[in-house]
């Protein structure tokens, strides 16, 4: 009785040890994640500051906020957690292009003219009208399980549609502002904002921000890109082998706990 009741107690704490270190782990992450977002916040009021306001028609997210609010927010692997995924609870329309499509090409006007329309309606109206370059964004192509061009998606916080209708502006523009929800969401185990797409971004984002830092290296220091590269192993694998012994430190019981 004496022995069951001790390993009882020290699966317990073992337990509560290992869930200390869990939350301590997603506090970081998200301390990464709010990081990343100030960094984009950062330059996009800085690219405001040097943008003229007379220039409207610029479609990159990080332009003057009358630019953002008229022209296709271009969306990347590095933008779109912290823009899409862990936004203000804007719907998004996302197109999938590339700029050797032709039948992309033909209805580019006529996506410009959709953002033009959504994004100077009332502000109540959180709807963000956004486009990604699959020529250059093949993550987050693959992420959305794209096969032909163009295509659209529109994500509402974790519930993702694939629009399957007419490819015009007043069926797209009705679609985002409500239709969508006479149609059935992609399947959340299978959807781009579910557990292996989560997965796949994070990935993404993590590969992203070490090449950020393999540049930033060079640009600071004129560290080569292979020596930068093997520091951040060295302390990818420091930090693991310290989270190793964290771990077994914390699960090991202490000398009053003696298991008979």
């Amino acid at each position: 009785m004496i022995a069951t009741r001790t390993r009882s107690k020290f699966s317990f704490q073992k337990g509560k040890r290992c869930f200390l270190l869990a939350f301590a782990t997603a506090v970081s992450w998200i301390f990464l994640m709010q990081s990343n977002a100030a960094v984009l916040v950062a330059d996009a009021a800085a690219t405001s500051d040097a943008t003229s306001p007379d220039t409207t028609d610029q479609a990159a997210p990080g332009y003057a906020k009358k630019q953002l609010d008229l022209g296709v927010i271009d969306l990347t692997s590095k933008n779109f957690g912290t823009t899409v995924a862990f936004g203000d609870g804007n719907v998004w329309l996302i197109e999938f292009y590339t700029p050797t499509c032709s039948h992309c090409v033909s209805f580019a006007s006529t996506y410009q003219s959709i953002a033009k329309a959504i994004h100077s309606s009332t502000p109540d109206e959180k709807i963000r009208v956004a486009r990604v370059n699959c020529s250059e964004e093949k993550a987050l192509m693959t992420r959305f399980g794209v096969t032909a061009f163009p295509s659209f998606f529109l994500v509402t916080g974790w519930e993702v549609y694939k629009f399957e209708g007419s490819r015009t502006a007043t069926i797209l523009m009705d679609y985002a502002r409500g239709g969508y929800k006479k149609k059935n969401p992609i399947p959340f185990i299978n959807s781009p904002m579910g557990p292996m797409g989560l997965l796949q971004g994070t990935l993404v984002f993590v590969g992203t921000r070490a090449m950020g830092l393999l540049e930033d290296m060079h640009e600071r220091f004129g560290i080569s890109p292979i020596v930068s590269g093997v520091i951040i192993s060295i302390v990818g694998v420091f930090c693991g082998m310290i989270s190793i012994v964290l771990l077994t430190v914390l699960s090991t019981p202490k000398s009053s706990e003696k298991i008979d």
